[in-house]
């Protein structure tokens, strides 16, 4: 065969081209951030110190004129009072606080979903509430520690800065707990928590469907067997916080493609991101270039791109935010809560993301360097799964409720109003799925099922 043969038998494939890895060395900090309750109460539990540290030096350094006109001017001994009163309140204060949020979280987990509780997680107002109250509790126990010293240097009155600290401190507690209580009502209303979800899900949907322009025609290649697999394992050349196992969270698709790329290889992501991935289970597979040179890209290079954590996460994973909206639907379907708006109020929600995405440049799971040779192959979910995803249970769960079935039947109308033809068939399915389920529930009431599957944009609400 000539090489003019070859090249117009040549299969050709869309691939996304990868040329900026900065924003994923952004985003994966940040995520991190959010995701972590500790690192803001840690940071307020040091500056209480630090600022109890200043404090004491500043009181130290006072002179006894000022001390003769200072207005804020306290004897030792209720110095030590004041101080002590507000630590001891501060810690009945916390253990009370948070108490009630545990009891509200508990609440709504029962009634929404257990993945609510992310919200709560990463909500930086809950994480500066805890900062702000622990470090009203910290500065003064520790302030209290000098006082006895101030006293042996002679002073009878104290122009103490502590006792001021400390009195604005507890001012700011107060507002603290006020905007807490109202985020924290605010979270445990079904529309604010679906809200949340959504729109984290929508800025990933985002990222996951970018505009066409940025795809580019690249030959697919018979990888056939792989060179090499690169097993999931944690070690100190790879990454020191993975977990022995856990859920595929991300992956740094540009550092991807660099590596490939310098090393002149393919590289074939195993597991998608959100699935499951155990310690020694395979996560890479390498296909040497076709010059055959050069040598694969060692493990650490590799296992540097992922993150690994206990759960699944949105920000590179926007089908866990519609599982999530979903899990909320069947709970508010099942008996023990029956709320049937709710399930309206996720499929409202669902409805945007279906028509956000159905017009769009679907991935092929196909990555690109600049040069556009391939360099990075993962696994993506269709639009039939997505379209299963985000109705299958819902039709399940809800085929009882007039409501919900009115909604879906709304929903798919306009949907095949948005969509290409060709995506049309997991439509028609889920319209078929949906007058099966209904017919089933409605066997004896004909005309209550006819109503049932009328469409309407709003349910019976």
């Amino acid at each position: 065969m000539t090489k003019a043969t070859a090249k117009e038998t040549m299969v050709l494939t869309r691939a996304l081209v990868v040329a900026d890895g900065r924003r994923f060395n952004l985003v994966r900090p940040r995520e991190r951030f959010y995701n972590n309750f500790w690192f803001i109460p840690a940071a307020f539990l040091v500056g209480a110190l630090l600022l109890a540290v200043a404090t004491r030096a500043i009181d130290l350094s006072l002179g006894t004129v000022t001390v003769k006109t200072a207005p804020w001017i306290v004897s030792a001994g209720n110095a030590d009072i004041v101080l002590a009163t507000l630590a001891t309140a501060m810690l009945t204060f916390l253990g009370v606080v948070f108490s009630i949020g545990l009891v509200a979280l508990q609440l709504a987990s029962q009634q929404f979903s257990p993945r609510v509780l992310r919200n709560y997680v990463r909500s930086t107002t809950t994480k500066i509430a805890l900062g702000t109250f622990i470090a009203t509790f910290i500065y003064p126990l520790f302030s209290l520690g000098y006082l006895q010293e101030l006293a042996r240097r002679g002073h009878a009155d104290i122009a103490t800065v502590s006792v001021v600290v400390a009195m604005i401190l507890a001012i700011t507690s107060i507002a603290v707990f006020i905007a807490y209580v109202t985020l924290t009502i605010r979270g445990m209303r079904i529309a604010y928590a679906i809200s949340t979800v959504a729109v984290e899900t929508s800025r990933a949907l985002d990222q996951m469907f970018p505009a066409a322009e940025r795809y580019a025609e690249v030959e697919t290649p018979d990888l056939g067997r792989p060179d090499r697999v690169i097993l999931y394992r944690t070690s100190p050349l790879a990454l020191g916080v993975h977990l022995g196992q856990g859920m595929l969270q991300a992956v740094d698709v540009a550092a991807c493609v660099g590596v490939a790329r310098e090393h002149d290889c393919v590289v074939r992501l195993t597991p998608q991101v959100g699935q499951y991935v155990g310690q020694g289970e395979p996560l890479f597979e390498l296909f040497a270039g076709a010059g055959g040179t050069g040598s694969l890209p060692s493990d650490p290079e590799l296992l540097r791109t992922v993150d690994i954590g206990p759960e699944r996460t949105v920000y590179r994973d926007p089908f866990y935010g519609v599982r999530a909206l979903v899990d909320v639907a069947a709970q508010a379907l099942s008996p023990a809560v029956n709320a049937p708006t709710t399930a309206v109020q996720v499929l409202d929600r669902l409805q945007d993301f279906l028509r956000q995405i159905g017009p769009r440049v679907w991935p092929t799971g196909l990555y690109a360097d600049r040069n556009g040779v391939l360099r990075l192959v993962v696994q993506v979910r269709s639009w039939d799964q997505f379209v299963d995803l985000a109705l299958t249970e819902i039709t399940e769960f809800g085929a009882g409720s007039p409501q919900v079935t009115r909604r879906l039947a709304d929903l798919l109308n306009v949907l095949k109003t948005s969509v290409p033809v060709d995506r049309w068939p997991v439509l028609v399915r889920h319209q078929t799925l949906l007058a099966e389920a209904v017919e089933q529930r409605f066997e004896a009431h004909r005309v209550l099922a006819e109503v049932a599957l009328e469409p309407d944009a709003r349910g019976l609400r």
